[in-house]
């Protein structure tokens, strides 16, 4: 489980396991409307496919947590499938700041 911590930080995060996916934006451009509205990436303001159908946490597809906000939503949790190994994770929001890590999976 990952639970934002309860200091005075006010930022919101990400839990998101790329697994070879591409970085995404937090902002994107609509032009459906003839012109151009930047609007909040609904990839990364809410839970990935994966994680709305509760899949086990694999070394394949994408997973992401949604928007954690502090005072609305503070923690999040995955099963882990089988799998063993190290899978990198990151905040979309701030991994260019170097919010990333690892998680070492081992067998039971």
């Amino acid at each position: 489980m990952w639970r934002l911590s309860p200091s005075d930080d006010i930022a919101p995060h990400t839990v998101t396991f790329f697994n070879g996916a591409p970085d995404l934006p937090l902002v994107v451009i609509d032009f459906s409307l003839g012109y151009p509205v930047a609007l909040v990436n609904p990839a990364v303001l809410f839970p990935s496919q994966a994680v709305e159908q509760g899949e086990p946490l694999n070394s394949t597809d994408f997973f992401n947590s949604g928007m954690l906000i502090p005072g609305v939503n503070t923690s999040f949790s995955l099963k882990i499938g089988n799998i063993s190994g190290t899978l990198a994770y990151a905040c979309i929001l701030h991994d260019s700041s170097g919010m990333d890590a690892t998680l070492f999976i081992t067998p039971r």
